[in-house]
């Protein structure tokens, strides 16, 4: 890829394709543009068209990814759609960015990255925590035991969304709590303790009797070397929304929205001093639907990295890593009795 803009072309024209959009915004037009959007209602398609000043609309996914002039493909769309499209993309010799969960499930993943290495073409999950400077400048000082050896993180995710949010309420959307928002508390353990193998898991969750989706799920996870988690995440109740890591010298709390943290606290064994460090995302012209999702930004950045040096998947989120957070939750899925049509 040459030093020119990175050309987006945008599948879905719902509230996480919007944020992407106001993230992209607060880069350099020099290196990102969005040139082509799509909706499966061309109205909505032309309305998030003009609002981003996209040139070209259409409510023909095919269309798009055909275009080209188009680089990089970001899908924004329901989970239920992201393994199809991302083949679709990938036939075409589109770099993908796919937004999480990348697919139903390890089953699906699997046809995609097979996909994706039959047309030597860039695939990488929008898994935005793990593109943010501030909070893996938290975690690389934790695992350089700067603060002693990290052995325990207790987490929480949870808002009054059962109810609220249509998707949620239905799995043929992929509506789930552990998908929509889980996800984050699995993937802030493996960032800290990925390094150490899972000697066991164990799930427990609340399945609704009308739409067979989880409302609430507890997860412990123990580790090799006596690391453990605890997770809890819910669509029926507002939570801490914060992460707290036990090390052996030093209590460190990523404060809410924990994945998109803007300061983390620091309280050093034995004393009662603590420390919090804050650190601003950038501001934008235009608002979020997700509270600092502005930092969205940091993802496709590396996107544009990986293509100038002719990359086709991350080095820090590798696809190998997508598959293993997949299977994690499929068992969960598994064990709580939560089924997709996929499995």
């Amino acid at each position: 890829m040459d030093q020119q803009p990175l050309r987006w072309g945008i599948l879905g024209s719902g509230k996480i394709s919007h944020d992407f959009c106001v993230a992209l915004s607060t880069l350099p037009q020099t290196d990102h543009k969005v040139i082509y959007t799509s909706s499966k209602d061309l109205a909505k398609a032309k309305d998030f068209a003009a609002k981003f000043d996209i040139a070209n609309f259409t409510d023909n996914y095919e269309e798009l990814v055909k275009h080209s002039d188009v680089d990089v493909i970001y899908i924004g769309t329901l989970n239920p759609t992201h393994k199809d499209l991302s083949i679709l993309a990938l036939n075409h010799k589109k770099a993908v960015l796919c937004e999480k969960p990348i697919a139903m499930n390890s089953k699906e993943l699997k046809e995609v990255l097979e996909c994706a290495k039959t047309n030597n073409v860039f695939f990488m999950e929008a898994l935005w925590t793990r593109f943010n400077p501030f909070l893996n400048e938290v975690i690389t000082e934790i695992k350089s035991l700067k603060y002693g050896s990290p052995n325990s993180l207790h987490g929480e995710f949870g808002f009054k969304m059962f109810n609220k949010v249509e998707r949620i309420n239905k799995l043929s959307l992929g509506g789930s709590v552990l998908t929509d928002i889980g996800i984050y508390l699995i993937n802030i353990a493996d960032m800290i303790f990925g390094d150490h193998k899972v000697k066991d898991m164990k799930a427990s969750g609340h399945i609704d009797e009308v739409s067979g989706v989880d409302r609430t799920v507890l997860i412990n996870i123990l580790y090799e070397d006596s690391k453990s988690a605890q997770l809890h995440t819910t669509g029926d109740q507002e939570l801490s929304n914060e992460v707290v890591i036990y090390c052996e010298n030093a209590k460190i709390t990523l404060h809410r929205p924990f994945h998109a943290t803007e300061s983390y606290s620091i309280e050093v064994a034995g004393s009662n001093d603590k420390t919090t460090i804050t650190q601003h995302l950038p501001k934008a012209k235009l608002t979020t639907n997700f509270v600092n999702s502005v930092a969205l930004r940091y993802e496709a950045e590396h996107v544009r990295q990986c293509l100038i040096a002719g990359k086709v998947e991350s080095p820090v989120m590798s696809q190998a890593k997508s598959l293993q957070m997949l299977d994690t939750l499929d068992e969960i899925r598994k064990q709580i009795g939560l089924k997709f049509a996929q499995d």
